[in-house]
């Protein structure tokens, strides 16, 4: 199949420097279980091509043909000019180590293990230590599993994202809408004073943001952004739900970025009524900090 993964056994041969491929293939068969397919024969390996020379490409002089104006008189003699020798490198043991990828007749091969023999070899004569092996790359089967098994893990959290919002509206009914104090991530330092209220409507999941209004800000204030929820094109790794807003937690949303820098006191009270419905741990910081400062207020 088209974009299907295969592993070679690769065999060098110290004596002449040659090599072979053996790819191992599971047979369930054979008693072993691995079906084993020669798919190189041992030979010296190229590393570059062309991979088909053509027939005398190792002669040093050509042979040419002699005519003359009699049709039966003709002779051959070889050239005085010395054409170019093509010069072909082959893959040596100094070329192998773990992480490489050769160059197998226009397909690449990564070599990310090795066996205890070559280990020894390598160790004793080249002085090397490290033979950490590299992580095999995946097959397309274990790409659709992990793809499949990401679809089934999103299903599951949003029926759970479900049934925790109508338990909350149940709760404390359709008209439920967290307030958090956000402040924008930037470079310009007049924006990243700006100070912005989201609003979360836990009926539709839809949120909107509003600007506070300061003097001689230059800023208008108002709505920053109208209620609605997520954009078409907004990146799936930056989808958010309720219980997972937090003070200190980063949002994107429309590619501005934001942090959340404290939560309103309504907001407040209804999570630590619902603690486990949402982000109370992470929330209990805030909640200890404006209880104290009730304290001293008062």
């Amino acid at each position: 199949m088209e974009g299907e993964l295969h592993f070679y056994e690769v065999l060098y041969y110290l004596t002449d420097d040659t090599m072979e491929l053996v790819e191992e293939i599971v047979d369930e068969t054979k008693v072993t279980g691995i079906r084993h397919k020669m798919v190189v024969r041992r030979q010296r390996l190229p590393t570059e091509g062309p991979w088909c020379l053509q027939p005398g490409y190792n002669v040093k002089q050509d042979i040419l043909n002699v005519m003359s104006t009699n049709k039966n008189s003709f002779y051959y003699t070889m050239d005085t000019q010395i054409g170019d020798e093509q010069k072909v490198s082959y893959y040596h043991c100094t070329d192998l180590f773990i992480g490489q990828v050769l160059n197998v007749y226009g397909r690449s091969v990564v070599l990310f293990w090795c066996d205890e023999c070559t280990k020894s070899f390598y160790r004793n004569v080249y002085r090397l230590e490290t033979f950490d092996p590299i992580e095999a790359p995946k097959t397309m089967k274990e790409i659709e599993e992990e793809i499949l098994n990401q679809k089934r893990v999103e299903i599951i959290l949003k029926n759970y994202d479900e049934v925790l919002r109508k338990r909350l509206i149940k709760y404390g009914g359709t008209d439920i809408i967290f307030g958090f104090l956000i402040k924008m991530i930037t470079d310009d330092p007049i924006n990243r004073g700006r100070n912005f209220m989201l609003k979360y409507y836990l009926d539709d999941t839809e949120f909107a943001i509003y600007e506070y209004r300061e003097t001689n800000s230059g800023m208008r204030g108002g709505m920053f952004r109208s209620k609605r929820g997520f954009s078409a094109n907004q990146n799936p790794a930056d989808l958010f739900i309720f219980h997972q807003l937090a003070v200190g937690i980063n949002i994107c949303i429309d590619e501005f970025k934001f942090t959340i820098t404290d939560i309103d006191d309504k907001t407040l009270q209804f999570m630590m009524d619902n603690p486990k419905e949402v982000n109370m741990k992470k929330n209990q910081v805030t909640f200890n900090i404006k209880l104290i400062l009730s304290v001293l207020t008062q």
